[in-house]
């Protein structure tokens, strides 16, 4: 059953963002009902999002040599692992540990799922390929929400055990399901793997292939990234603490914003790539997440606000499919695995910023639950900011 195949690999990534997300909702209510302190729900996602950082560069280059999906496979199992301890975690310094063993594999998939799409894409397919897998990592990531929304209101614990056994079986079937062709490098010696661990040399590396116009774009991404981690943190977080709503609130939420997202993404996001310069109608959709967030600082009655959110991750939903399709824009097929590595890396150090900046923020007095959305809109003006001067960059190269 093994073989190179597109529509196998759009299979994996939604079954892996549903599964992936099935303990999110309940995590908050876990932290709670542990009594940790309110920071933790900022420093617990930090800590993932820096396991992610770490390893990002050495996935890229092993999936590079032995193949996208055999690193998927590994990461899927470990991430499985990585789940089990955390539901199995009492303390805060266990959870930490568990949260980072879980980023360390996490970060393969996100890596792999991008090489792998960049190297098996028929001629002209890779943007559209991308943006395609980015709107399934969304719409279903959303449905694994609601999914652990629902799990979350009869047992925390029935969450986390889902999510793992799922994710253990969803590794199986990258195992039987997907090859990488013979689009495999040689062997890795051990001095090389060292050489590879450090997280910082993917910048390094980066240096040669380096131009203005993609630093632009990893600003963007990192902002982007940040804002968008800060705002959904702080979210989950806040519903339940603020308003003492169940777990199954934030996956209903998370249900309608699968709904928008499908709809925004099979005609926005789409137009937008077909008839438009992604690089430049990326900047209006910036735009409007930048006024929804700074909208909803000011909004104290459940009914608008929730409405406001959900119009809030239906829009910030649309720019994901973009970025992604902008990677392959840049560089060549030989350097693709630095461009892809630089690019996670970059996005995971704006979620270890996001989450927590979240996190310490939200007990700073009687404004600090609502200050994460501040700063996110912030960021996102920041974003829209360089998203303009690169596209100025890109017309004039042009």
């Amino acid at each position: 059953m093994h073989k190179v195949s597109i529509r196998r690999m759009m299979i994996l990534v939604g079954l892996y963002s549903l599964a992936a997300n099935f303990a999110h909702p309940a995590e908050p209510t876990f932290f709670l009902s542990l009594g940790m302190p309110d920071w933790m729900f900022g420093v617990a996602f930090a800590c993932m999002a820096a396991g992610s950082f770490l390893m990002s560069p050495l996935w890229g280059r092993l999936a590079e040599h032995y193949g996208a999906s055999r690193i998927m496979t590994v990461g899927l199992y470990g991430y499985a692992a990585g789940q089990l301890m955390f539901c199995l975690s009492r303390t805060a310094a266990s959870i930490i540990i568990a949260r980072l063993i879980a980023g360390f594999f996490t970060s393969s998939f996100v890596v792999g799922e991008i090489l792998y799409l960049m190297r098996h894409s028929e001629q002209g397919e890779q943007g559209r390929n991308l943006a395609a897998a980015a709107t399934v990592m969304t719409v279903m990531s959303a449905f694994g929400y609601m999914i652990g929304g629902l799990l979350g209101d009869r047992s925390v614990y029935l969450c986390f055990h889902t999510q793992w056994i799922s994710l253990a079986l969803i590794g199986l079937y990258a195992q039987v399901m997907l090859s990488d062709g013979d689009q495999r490098g040689r062997k890795l010696d051990r001095k090389e793997l060292l050489q590879q661990s450090n997280p910082f040399q993917a910048f390094a590396e980066a240096a040669h292939v380096m131009t203005v116009s993609f630093a632009l774009f990893l600003g963007v991404t990192a902002l982007t990234s940040f804002a968008g981690t800060a705002f959904d943190n702080c979210f989950n977080y806040f519903i339940i603490d603020q308003f003492n709503f169940p777990p199954s609130m934030n996956g209903w939420v998370k249900g309608a914003v699968a709904l928008i997202t499908l709809a925004a993404n099979s005609t926005i996001s789409v137009q937008l790539m077909k008839r438009t310069d992604i690089f430049r109608s990326i900047i209006p959709v910036l735009a409007i997440c930048t006024a929804m967030a700074a909208a909803i600082c000011g909004i104290r009655q459940i009914v608008p606000f929730l409405t406001a959110n959900i119009i809030f991750f239906g829009f910030s939903a649309v720019y994901k499919p973009l970025l992604q399709a902008m990677i392959g824009m840049f560089g060549t097929k030989e350097n693709q695995g630095i461009h892809v590595g630089v690019y996670n890396s970059l996005s995971a150090i704006g979620t270890v910023a996001g989450s927590l900046t979240a996190g310490f923020v939200y007990g700073l007095g009687a404004s600090g639950p609502r200050l994460s959305f501040v700063l996110s809109a912030a960021a996102f003006l920041a974003a829209v900011i360089l998203a303009s001067i690169l596209a100025g960059k890109r017309r004039q190269t042009a």
